[in-house]
């Protein structure tokens, strides 16, 4: 999935960093570039409301999460005034700079450190993404196979990163969120099953936030 070529791609960034210690540089930084592109998409940052990728996923949890910060200088002339600024995104966005200064400059492990820390940042939205399924088909009663699909789709993405930490956990999600199974699942007990893998994720419980509003 595109989570896993993006990680994939910081890594590798990272690793080329090593091997080009007395060489350029250019290869690091290319697959670094490579991976913000992915993260980021065509639409997203033109449009900050269309596009599919990370970026617009990130933008549209915090809205529902109620994680987002009011824009420091709105416009009121904007077509989509209000605008809310996703944390996650510029937090994301901010190691995005470092990263690619330090491969510039040969710090390697600070790189690998960045590069570690973004992964952590971008598995807040696929938590968000099952924690919203699992909310709309138990809380909710929403039968619909997109919102089961989603829901799917986010738990496959989610599940290696919980099994690294808990096998127990990664069960419990899987149970509650296989392809016809999710109906039967329990938001409160799918909740408690990721909250108990935060600290392993390096995930903190405000930047996931709370369900606030299911339409986003």
């Amino acid at each position: 999935n595109i989570w896993m070529s993006i990680v994939g791609r910081l890594e590798t960034a990272a690793h080329l960093c090593t091997i080009a210690v007395f060489a350029s540089t250019d290869a690091s930084v290319m697959e670094w570039d490579r991976a913000v592109a992915l993260y980021t998409g065509s639409l997203s940052r033109d449009t900050g409301a269309e596009g599919q990728f990370p970026y617009t996923l990130a933008d549209i949890q915090c809205r529902t999460f109620g994680t987002c910060d009011p824009d420091p200088d709105p416009d009121p002339s904007d077509p989509d005034y209000p605008i809310v600024l996703s944390p996650l995104n510029q937090r994301i966005f901010e190691l995005f700079v470092f990263g690619k200064e330090r491969l510039e400059s040969n710090d390697c492990d600070g790189a690998r450190d960045d590069a570690e820390d973004l992964r952590s940042l971008m598995t807040v939205p696929l938590i968000q993404g099952v924690l919203h399924a699992s909310y709309a088909t138990d809380v909710e009663y929403d039968v619909q196979e997109t919102t089961h699909g989603a829901g799917a789709a986010f738990a496959a993405a989610l599940l290696p990163l919980i099994h690294e930490c808990n096998e127990g956990n990664a069960d419990i999600v899987h149970g509650d969120l296989a392809p016809g199974e999710i109906m039967g699942g329990s938001y409160d007990v799918v909740k408690a099953a990721l909250e108990r893998s935060y600290e392993c994720l390096n995930v903190r419980c405000e930047d996931v936030g709370g369900i606030m509003n299911l339409r986003g």
